[in-house]
């Protein structure tokens, strides 16, 4: 009962083994009682039968609810970046009907892409496993800020005067940049997250490839050696 409603809910991955660990130790001590309340020492080999029977279910289980946690959460992530991009397609179709000028229209896009950004990161599910997925989603909007660029901007673009455009969003390529990225829309007001802003699991991931950057760096400086005397 205890696994089936941690499975009812979908959780980033190190947090789902970490609990769904947690269950399985509990409820291992729980039989190994059970047993001991009811076999005889003469019946040991029973004892290790069940247990190792019980091992073997449990890690069948965990790797299923590891899956279909995944398979869900990748899902849910899919519908999510598709009901963003439809949302800054609108956005930018009103844009292109309004009176404003031209440069703040252009720069009110940008806003609004920061702050889908934001939206995908505050309501995507599972973490890192979202990662995939946001990187469509910035191919996506941008792809759609580029084609509005280019239609708002028709005339400059035709008279040869293409390179006063404003660019486009910038593309955050790892999780440290998607942080700053949320960071500054934070603090402009533009991101669509709450107080605490950026989550945990991306605090920690974009830990993670620092520490990976810098053991990379080490072992680089390591093997090259000095120079030849």
């Amino acid at each position: 009962a205890e696994w089936a409603s941690v499975c009812a809910t979908l959780h980033e991955p190190a947090r789902l083994e970490a609990r769904l660990e947690a269950g399985a130790a509990e409820a291992r001590r729980g039989l190994e009682r059970w047993l001991a309340e009811r076999c005889e020492a003469e019946l040991e080999h029973v004892s290790r039968a069940v247990l190792q029977s019980f091992d073997t279910r449990v890690e069948a289980t965990r790797r299923r609810a590891v899956f279909q946690n995944g398979d869900r959460a990748r899902s849910y992530n899919r519908q999510l970046r598709s009901r963003l991009t439809r949302e800054y397609c609108a956005f930018l179709s009103a844009a292109n009907d309004a009176s404003s000028p031209k440069r703040e229209r252009f720069v009110a896009a940008q806003r609004e892409y920061e702050a889908l950004v934001g939206a995908f990161v505050a309501q995507c599910e599972g973490g890192p496993l979202a990662w995939s997925a946001f990187g469509m989603l910035q191919e996506s909007l941008r792809l759609e800020q580029a084609a509005a660029l280019q239609q708002l901007f028709r005339d400059e673009i035709r008279a040869g005067e293409g390179g006063a455009l404003p660019d486009l969003s910038p593309r955050a390529t790892s999780a440290a940049a998607l942080v700053a990225l949320l960071e500054e829309g934070a603090r402009r007001g533009g991101a669509r997250l709450p107080a605490a802003a950026v989550p945990t699991w991306l605090v920690a991931l974009s830990r993670e490839e620092q520490g990976l950057a810098g053991g990379a760096g080490a072992n680089h400086n390591q093997g090259g050696g000095g120079p030849a005397a």
